[in-house]
């Protein structure tokens, strides 16, 4: 690995408007041999624009060989910042992994190289997936001058990506299409399971399949115990989040507890619920001594809040 060259030869007069917040990748790829600079390696969101201005260009390494990568710590990146963060009077939040790789392209055109960068470009918009290009076709030539813009969107099988070509002073607009396919962690159910049973975390596998063209998300493992299924499965099918019945926070009929508070005082009384209701929603109530009327909100199982 290169030795680290840091640089903060960057003036920074007094700010005093930390706030926002600055995300390190945990990969990048840079195509260019300049020094590195913050900008190629950080999302930015709401900080101020002089200040993001400013940290976008503070220098960090020299940048590595075509085909090489360098790799920063977190301490080694805070080290960096803190001269600069300490002339703000609020820090903006700083979200940096254990380790950040930067990684310089060979940038010549192959297949290879391609499907590379595509990977690495798409991968931070689904961390927990695995993505792998089973498919692509590229523009022929041999070109020493390109570069890729895709959409900042991760695509769902088929994709199609501009590509800028120069040469001899001239540039022109080709595509790369091909196919990516995702797979993810998901539930998988050990037997077959039938409309309105409950069922168990124990019910399921957890391994990773092709969600490439699913449109449904996919429960984490404490949304599964002692839930109902809306749809049968067969032994190996997937467990969708559609598939789980969401059970009401309040149902109609049953007696949910209602308290009305105010300052240091409580009053909790007794009513049945008019209508089905989850969390959040304003339910119609009667109590059970008195008949009376009431209009709340759920606030929790068999709760629900007057004020």
């Amino acid at each position: 690995m290169k030795k680290l060259f840091l640089f903060v030869s960057l003036i920074f007069s007094t700010l005093a408007y930390g706030k926002g917040e600055i995300t390190f990748r945990t990969h990048s790829l840079i195509e260019h041999g300049s020094p590195v600079i913050l900008g190629d390696i950080v999302e930015t969101m709401d900080l101020d624009p002089r200040l993001r201005d400013r940290l976008m260009k503070l220098p960090l390494a020299t940048a590595p060989n075509p085909g090489e990568k360098i790799e920063f710590t977190s301490a080694a990146i805070s080290g960096l910042l803190r001269p600069v963060l300490n002339y703000l009077q609020g820090i903006p939040k700083l979200k940096i992994p254990n380790h950040v790789v930067i990684e310089r392209s060979s940038h010549v055109w192959e297949q290879a190289v391609i499907e590379k960068e595509l990977l690495n470009f798409w991968q931070p918009m689904c961390k927990d997936c695995q993505l792998e290009i089973d498919r692509i076709s590229l523009p022929a030539g041999k070109f020493e001058n390109w570069k890729m813009t895709p959409k900042r969107d991760l695509p769902r099988g088929a994709f199609s990506v501009p590509v800028e070509i120069a040469n001899a002073g001239q540039t022109a607009m080709l595509w790369i299409q091909g196919n990516l396919l995702i797979r993810k962690s998901v539930p998988v159910a050990k037997r077959a399971i039938f409309f309105g049973e409950r069922i168990s975390a124990a019910d399921f596998d957890w391994t990773f399949r092709d969600v490439t063209l699913s449109q449904d998300g996919v429960p984490v493992l404490e949304e599964i115990a002692n839930h109902r299924i809306k749809s049968s499965l067969r032994a190996n099918d997937i467990l969708f989040d559609g598939m789980l019945e969401r059970e009401k926070a309040v149902k109609r009929g049953e007696v949910a507890r209602v308290i009305s508070s105010q300052g240091a005082w409580a009053v909790e009384v007794n009513a049945i619920a008019q209508q089905d209701a989850d969390i959040g929603d304003t339910i119609k109530l009667i109590t059970t001594r008195t008949n009376k009327n009431l209009t709340g909100t759920v606030v929790a199982k068999g709760e629900v809040e007057i004020q």
